[in-house]
C-alpha cells in the first residue's frame, strides 16, 4: 500500500473554491484537512470511525464515501458521492462531486465521474456498452450511456449506449448515438453515426456513418460519410466525401460535391461545386458554379461563375456572367451578358463573349460572338465580333460589327461561305469568299466579290468589285466600280472609275469617269465625259460629250457629238465630226444640218502590187484595192480632195529591164469629188507639184496616179505602172495621204 507524504500545512494549498486537501502532518503526524480559508483540522472532527459522527462517512460499497445527511448514496466498491444533495454513486470506482440528483450507472459503470450540475446521469440501458470511464462535468439532465465518452456541461445532453469514446462539451438537447464523435455545443444537435462531430448551433444533424462534420449553424444535415457543413441554415448532403461550407437550404445530393455558401443551392452530380448565390443547380458531373442566381451546370465538366438563370448544358462549356444565358454546345462559352444562347446540336467550341439576345443556332461549331445584341450564327467556324441583329449561315464568315448586316443563301446566290462583312447597315453577302467592307445595303453576291463601302451598291459577278459611291453594280466576271451613282459594269471583265449611270457593259470595257456614258463594245474605253457611247471592239471617246465610238479600233479622243463609225478611225476633238471611212482621222468646229456636214479629215490609202509593162492598180485605205474604197457619206456631198502620193520599186521577177529596185516617184494632185443624185464626179484634176525623185534610174518618171469614179461611187486612185522591156513583172509599193474638205448639202 503506498504510503501518504508528510508536508507542513503551509504547504498545502486548496485549488478549488468550494474545495479540501486532504494531508498529513509532518509536525504531530494526524491525518488533517485544510480548506480555502487556510482551516486546518483533524479528519476525525469530521468522521466517526465508521459510527462517529462526521459529515463524510463510509458508504454501502466496499471503500465507499458519502456526504452524510443529504440523502447521497454510494453502493458501489470504491465509490464516492461527497457532496451536493440526493447523488448516487452507483458503479465501482465512480465518483459524484455533488450537485443534485446526479448518478453514475450501477452496471458497467466503472470509473465513472459526475462532478456536479443537476439530474446528470452515467447509466446502462441493456443492448449497449453502458457507461465506464465517462465523464460529466456539470449541467442539468446530461445522460451518459456510453464508455471513454465525455459531457463537459450544458443541460439535456445525451450520450447514447452505443457512442464509445465520444464527447458533448455543452448546449441544450444535443445527442450522441454513435462511437467516435462530438458536439462542441449548441441545442438540439444531434449525431447518429461515428467518427462525426458537430461544432455547435441548433438542430444539427448527422446520420452518416462515418467522418462528418458540422461546425455549427440551424438545422443542417449530414446522411452520408465524410461528409461536411461548416455552418448556415437548414443545409443537407446526402452523398459522401462532400461539402457545404454555409448558407441556407442548400443541398449536396452526390459525392465529392461542394456548396460553399449561398441560398438553395443545389450540387446534384458527383464532384460538382457551388461557391454561393441563391437557387443555383450543380446538375453535371465535376461542374462548377461560382455564384449568382438560378445558374445551372447540367453537364459534365461544365461551369457557371456567376449572374442570374445562366445554363451551361454542354459539356466543358462555360457561362462567365450574366442573365439567362444558355450554352449547350461541348467545350462551348458565354463570357456574360442577357440571353445569349449556344445550341445543342453541333455547337461544340462555340464563344459568345457578351452582350444580350445573341444566338448560336443548331451546327455553329467553333463560332464566336464577341458581343452586341441579337445577332445570330448558324454554321461552323463563324466570327460576328459585335453590332446588332447581324446574321450569318454560311462556314467561315465574319461580321464585324454594325446593324442588320447578312451573310445568308440568296435567291440567285451561290453558298455562303469564308465570306466577311466589316461593318455597316442591312449589308448582306449571299456567296463564298465575298467581302463588304461597310456603309448601308450593299449586296455582294458573286464568288470573291467585294464592297468596300457606300450605298446600296452591288457586286453580283464572279470576283467582282464595287469601291463605294452608291446603287453601283458590278455583274461581270471579275468586274469593278471603284465608286459614283448607278453605275454598272457588267461586262466580264469591265472596269467603271466614277462618275455617275455609266455602263460598261461588254468585256474588258473601261469608263474612268464621266456621266451617262456606255462602253458596250469589247477592250472598249471611256475616259470621262458626258453620254458618250463606245459600241465597237478596241474602240474609245477620251472624253466629251455625246460622242460615239461604233467600229472596231476606233476613237474620239474629245469634243462633242463626233462619230468614228469605221475601223481605225479617229476624232481628235470638234464638234460633229463624222469619220466613216477605213482609218480616217477628222475634226469639225461645228454643222450645218447634220454630223459630219462640215469637216476636214485625213485618209492613207495604199497598195502594193506586182505589175507588167504599163498595167494599173487602184488604192484602197485597207490596201487590198477592193474594199474600204473612198466613198463618200451619202448624197449631195462635196469633196475638195487633196492628195499626197509616193511609190516606190521593191522587187523585180522575171527578165524586166529598165527598171531598179528603189526606183521612186511622188507627187501631189487636187482634185474635187461630188455626190449628186447618187451619181459621183471627178472633176478640176490639176497636179499641183511633181517631184520625182530617182535613186537608181528614172524608170518611174512615166508613173501616173489617175483619179475617177469607181463603178460603187467611190474615188478610185490608180496607179500606171512604167514602161520597162524583157517581160516579168515590177512590185512597186503605192502610198497616198488623202485630205479631204467636206461640205453637204
Amino acid at each position: 500500500m503506498p504510503q501518504v507524504t508528510k508536508s507542513l500545512s503551509g504547504n498545502i494549498e486548496v485549488l478549488s473554491a468550494n474545495g479540501l486537501s486532504t494531508f498529513v502532518d509532518d509536525n504531530d503526524g494526524l491525518l488533517k484537512i485544510k480548506d480555502t480559508n487556510g482551516i486546518v483540522q483533524p479528519i476525525t472532527d469530521y468522521t466517526g470511525g465508521g459510527g462517529g459522527g462526521g459529515i463524510i462517512v463510509l458508504g454501502t460499497g466496499t471503500c465507499s464515501s458519502v456526504r452524510c445527511g443529504v440523502g447521497n448514496t454510494a453502493i458501489d466498491c470504491y465509490s464516492a458521492s461527497l457532496g451536493g444533495q440526493n447523488n448516487q454513486a452507483l458503479g465501482p470506482f465512480s465518483f459524484v462531486g455533488g450537485g443534485l440528483n446526479n448518478c453514475t450507472a450501477i452496471l458497467n459503470g466503472s470509473y465513472d465521474v459526475v462532478v456536479g450540475g443537476y439530474n446528470n446521469c452515467t447509466y446502462y440501458c441493456a443492448g449497449g456498452y453502458g457507461p465506464g470511464w465517462s465523464f460529466i462535468g456539470g449541467g442539468q439532465g446530461n445522460k451518459m450511456n456510453a464508455p471513454n465518452s465525455v459531457i463537459v456541461g450544458g443541460a439535456f445532453n445525451t450520450i447514447c449506449r452505443t457512442s464509445i469514446q465520444s464527447f458533448i462539451g455543452g448546449g441544450i438537447n444535443n445527442t450522441v448515438s454513435h462511437y467516435y464523435s462530438a458536439i462542441v455545443g449548441g441545442s438540439g444537435n444531434c449525431v447518429c453515426n461515428w467518427f462525426s462531430f458537430i461544432g455547435g448551433g441548433q438542430g444539427n444533424t448527422i446520420t452518416a456513418q462515418r467522418g462528418n462534420v458540422i461546425g455549427g449553424g440551424f438545422c443542417n444535415y449530414i446522411s452520408a460519410n465524410s461528409a461536411s457543413i461548416g455552418g448556415g441554415n437548414s443545409n443537407t448532403i446526402t452523398a459522401f466525401y462532400s461539402t457545404i461550407a454555409g448558407g441556407a437550404s442548400n443541398i449536396v445530393t452526390s459525392c465529392f460535391s461542394s456548396i460553399g455558401g449561398g441560398f438553395t443551392n443545389i450540387a446534384s452530380s458527383c464532384m460538382s461545386t457551388i461557391g454561393g448565390g441563391c437557387g443555383n443547380s450543380g446538375v453535371g458531373v465535376f461542374s462548377t458554379i461560382g455564384g449568382g442566381q438560378g445558374n445551372c451546370a447540367t453537364s459534365a465538366h461544365s461551369a457557371i461563375l456567376g449572374g442570374c438563370n445562366n445554363k451551361a448544358i454542354g459539356t466543358f462549356s462555360f457561362v462567365g456572367g450574366g442573365r439567362n444565358n444558355c450554352t449547350s454546345g461541348c467545350t462551348s462559352f458565354i463570357g456574360g451578358g442577357t440571353g445569349n444562347i449556344i445550341s445543342p446540336i453541333d455547337g461544340n467550341g462555340s464563344t459568345i463573349g457578351g452582350g444580350q439576345n445573341n444566338i448560336m443556332t443548331s451546327y455553329s461549331g467553333y463560332s464566336t460572338i464577341s458581343g452586341g445584341l441579337s445577332n445570330t450564327i448558324s454554321n461552323y467556324n463563324s466570327t460576328i465580333s459585335g453590332g446588332y441583329k447581324n446574321f450569318t449561315n454560311g462556314s467561315g464568315n465574319f461580321i464585324g460589327g454594325g446593324i442588320c448586316n447578312n451573310i445568308c443563301f440568296i435567291t440567285g446566290g451561290a453558298s455562303q461561305n469564308c465570306s466577311a462583312i466589316s461593318g455597316g447597315f442591312r449589308n448582306q453577302i449571299g456567296t463564298t469568299f465575298g467581302f463588304i467592307g461597310g456603309g448601308s445595303t450593299n449586296l455582294a453576291l458573286g464568288t470573291y466579290s467585294a464592297v468596300g463601302g457606300g450605298l446600296s451598291n452591288c457586286a453580283t459577278g464572279s470576283r467582282s468589285f464595287v469601291g463605294g459611291g452608291d446603287i453601283n453594280t458590278a455583274s461581270g466576271c471579275r468586274s469593278a466600280v471603284m465608286g459614283g451613282n448607278c453605275n454598272t459594269a457588267s461586262g466580264a471583265p469591265a472596269f467603271i472609275g466614277g462618275g455617275f449611270n455609266n455602263v460598261a457593259s461588254a468585256p474588258y470595257a473601261s469608263i474612268m469617269g464621266g456621266g451617262n456614258n456606255v462602253g458596250s463594245g469589247n477592250n472598249a474605253f471611256i475616259g470621262a465625259g458626258f453620254c458618250n457611247n463606245v459600241t465597237a471592239f478596241s474602240s474609245m471617246v477620251g472624253s466629251g460629250c455625246q460622242s460615239t465610238a461604233s467600229a472596231s479600233y476606233s476613237a474620239v479622243l474629245g469634243g462633242a457629238e463626233n462619230v468614228a463609225s469605221a475601223c481605225y478611225s479617229s476624232v481628235t476633238g470638234g464638234f460633229r465630226t463624222n469619220v466613216y471611212l477605213y482609218g480616217q482621222q477628222g475634226q469639225a468646229s461645228g454643222y450645218f444640218s447634220s454630223t459630219g456636214d462640215a469637216q476636214t479629215t485625213t485618209l492613207t490609202a495604199r497598195r502594193s502590187a506586182s505589175m507588167t509593162s504599163t498595167s494599173t492598180t487602184t488604192l484602197s485605205l485597207d490596201g487590198t484595192g477592193t474594199t474600204n474604197l473612198l466613198i463618200p457619206n451619202g448624197n449631195n456631198r462635196s469633196w475638195s480632195v487633196n492628195v499626197t502620193w509616193s511609190a516606190v520599186v521593191t522587187g523585180i521577177t522575171g527578165t524586166a529591164t529598165g527598171v531598179t529596185i528603189g526606183d521612186t516617184k511622188g507627187s501631189s494632185d487636187f482634185l474635187v469629188v461630188a455626190e449628186r443624185s447618187n451619181v459621183t464626179s471627178v472633176s478640176n484634176h490639176t497636179s499641183i507639184a511633181t517631184r520625182v525623185i530617182e535613186t537608181s534610174g528614172g524608170s518611174l518618171t512615166a508613173v501616173n496616179m489617175t483619179y475617177s469614179a469607181g463603178a460603187s461611187g467611190e474615188l478610185a486612185l490608180t496607179l500606171t505602172a512604167p514602161t520597162f522591156a524583157g517581160g516579168g513583172s515590177v512590185a512597186i509599193r503605192t502610198v497616198a495621204k488623202v485630205e479631204l474638205t467636206e461640205v453637204a448639202y
